[in-house]
């Protein structure tokens, strides 16, 4: 009773505040009390919450029914950052818990394909599985995330490849570290890093610490990080311009088009790619390899790769 007592205090005082975070991480916070604090308290407050921290709690149905209530209603438009990390609040990894956590989570989706502000969401510890990567992309494509953490959850090879063939466009970060994801699933990602729409910055998987020590896979671990390279120094920009000049232009395909007639990107676009690659930076700090060794040089090879190709890339 004392506890439902102080949500109810803090529910009412959030409802009146200009709180910008709030961070309830390991509160062993159960359902009802967190649909107390989000039905009495978010979805009463004035429209200023950006970041919202969950993680280590135990919601169930009701409580992400309401959380689900406030990322579509006008109260929720302000929230940039929601985590929702080992929601379940406990540590083993039976089938009941993986079950009950992929049910729950999947009431959030139909919220987060309406919510226009939400820009990172954390699902690590989740117990998410391969099976569930089909329907979180799905509800990811049509929101505005672009930071999605998906560490020390169940995916394995195949539902990295999964997340590879149904990628978010507007994705710029992704964690997966702590996943059984080996060569197949790092090969699926450098696939979707070769397509021009996948605009990934910053990918984290674990493979990569044995890259290092495994020769034959080095070229692998250089390819998906000079693609990573390529976006951040503006490669989806030049290929914007270029879908915005065969749109209005009715033009074929690029592939339909002789090379003289491809269209060119504008000089004026140039100034802003080359800011954009003079700030790249080496997206792990410890990388050894070839390509890597010098951000000179790194920088130098990217940038001749961008003029070398201009709007042409692929």
């Amino acid at each position: 009773a004392n506890a439902i007592e102080c949500l109810e205090s803090l529910a009412r005082g959030l409802s009146k505040s200009q709180v910008v975070c709030l961070k309830l991480n390991r509160c062993r916070l159960k359902d009802d009390q967190l649909t107390i604090l989000i039905r009495e308290g978010l979805l009463e407050q004035n429209e200023c919450l950006q970041e919202l921290y969950l993680g280590g709690n135990q919601p169930k149905r009701q409580a992400l029914i309401a959380l689900a209530e406030y990322l579509k209603s006008p109260r929720g438009c302000s929230l940039v950052t929601l985590g929702l990390s080992n929601i379940m609040g406990r540590e083993d990894n039976s089938a009941s818990i993986n079950t009950e956590t992929s049910n729950i989570l999947s009431l959030l989706y139909p919220a987060l394909s309406v919510n226009r502000s939400l820009r990172v969401l954390h699902l690590a510890s989740n117990f998410l599985h391969d099976e569930d990567m089909f329907l979180l992309c799905k509800a990811l494509t049509r929101s505005q995330v672009t930071m999605l953490d998906l560490k020390s959850n169940c995916i394995s090879n195949r539902g990295t490849q999964i997340l590879a063939e149904h990628l978010p466009p507007q994705l710029e970060r992704l964690w997966l570290l702590g996943n059984s994801i080996g060569e197949n699933g790092a090969k699926a990602l450098l696939q979707a890093l070769e397509r021009y729409h996948v605009n990934l910055v910053d990918l984290r998987i674990p493979v990569y610490d044995s890259f290092a020590l495994v020769p034959e896979l080095e070229a692998l671990d250089e390819a998906c990080h000079f693609y990573l390279l390529l976006n951040q120094g503006g490669r989806r920009i030049l290929m914007e311009e270029e879908e915005e000049q065969n749109k209005n232009s009715g033009a074929a395909s690029k592939t339909d088009l002789p090379d003289q007639h491809q269209p060119k990107v504008p000089l004026g676009l140039w100034p802003l790619v080359l800011e954009r690659i003079n700030r790249t930076k080496l997206p792990y700090p410890w990388r050894t390899t070839k390509l890597f060794a010098s951000p000179e040089k790194n920088r130098a090879q990217l940038l001749y790769y961008m003029l070398q190709n201009g709007s042409i890339l692929w």
